[in-house]
């Protein structure tokens, strides 16, 4: 993953010791993921499996085991856009993958395939952290990684609505361009954001530069792991076919997905969510 996370939890004076021990085990499971699902770290499964013959077993723990769940269940949600074999230099899928879970290890069938969670693993960490917070009893947090994956739950230290930004572009004098919103108040939320900021103009695709011509995508989803892989998902899709890709991705349950993107004329595209929840009531101006 290679980023940067940012926990910020609002607790009261008398509380504070024990966020803080608490903040200290956060950044203890962000290493032992980052130690799992890094593909450049050389101790990690991923980085080992990546380099392993076809057919030759690499151990690997429940974070690995758990991305690719995820990185599964997203490719069928949004088959043909998201995939965590986007390096690989074929069309790879889980065929090419045979995971062992009660001896906790996996192998590849095909040596060309490569394994990477460059587009769900942020998500997926920030979500763990928020499991452990919320279990220990804390309501009010804001948790980033990366500038480009956020998890929110409830108000901030000024007990008011979070706020967050969304950036597509820099102008003239390198000034950012995009727009802030104010979060819908004390609802959890977890916001994911994919583009050429981020990844330049080239996202990878069968192990090829696929040129996007949309400039950023924006998705907020209930998981942070969801809002992650489905902004990826956004950026692939819509630059295939274009808004009518946005009505494709189904949410989760009974939430529904706030999807948007802005194309490279600076026009945003949106879905009825989004329009509602950040530009109607949310966008601060």
């Amino acid at each position: 993953m290679a980023t940067d996370f940012v926990l910020e939890v609002v607790v009261d004076p008398a509380q504070a010791r024990i966020g803080e021990s608490v903040l200290t085990e956060c950044h203890a499971l962000l290493d032992a993921i980052e130690d799992s699902l890094s593909e450049y770290r050389e101790r990690t499964p991923i980085y080992r499996l990546n380099r392993a013959p076809a057919g030759e077993w690499v151990d690997c723990d429940a974070a690995v085991v758990e991305a690719l769940d995820l990185s599964r269940e997203f490719s069928e949600r949004a088959p043909g856009t998201f995939t965590p074999f986007a390096r690989s230099p074929y069309a790879a899928t889980f065929a090419d993958l045979e995971l062992d879970r009660e001896g906790g290890r996996v192998r590849r069938n095909n040596e060309a395939i490569l394994v990477g969670f460059g587009a769900v693993g942020k998500g997926y960490a920030l979500d763990r952290v928020a499991a452990v917070l919320d279990r220990q009893g804390f309501a009010d947090y804001r948790l980033g990684a990366g500038g480009s994956s956020w998890v929110f739950r409830g108000f901030d230290a000024n007990d008011a609505a979070w706020e967050v930004g969304w950036a597509w572009a820099k102008d003239a004098d390198g000034d950012w361009v995009g727009q802030r919103y104010r979060l819908p108040g004390g609802k959890p939320i977890a916001i994911g954001v994919s583009g050429t900021v981020e990844k330049g103009e080239h996202f990878l695709w069968q192990g090829a530069p696929l040129r996007v011509n949309i400039q950023s995508a924006f998705c907020a989803a209930n998981s942070a792991a969801e809002a992650d892989a489905l902004s990826t998902a956004v950026m692939v899709g819509a630059t295939r076919e274009g808004e009518g890709f946005l009505t494709k991705l189904p949410g989760s349950g009974i939430h529904p997905l706030a999807l948007a993107y802005v194309d490279l004329e600076n026009q945003m595209i949106y879905n009825q969510v989004f329009d509602t929840q950040f530009l109607r009531e949310g966008r601060i101006t």
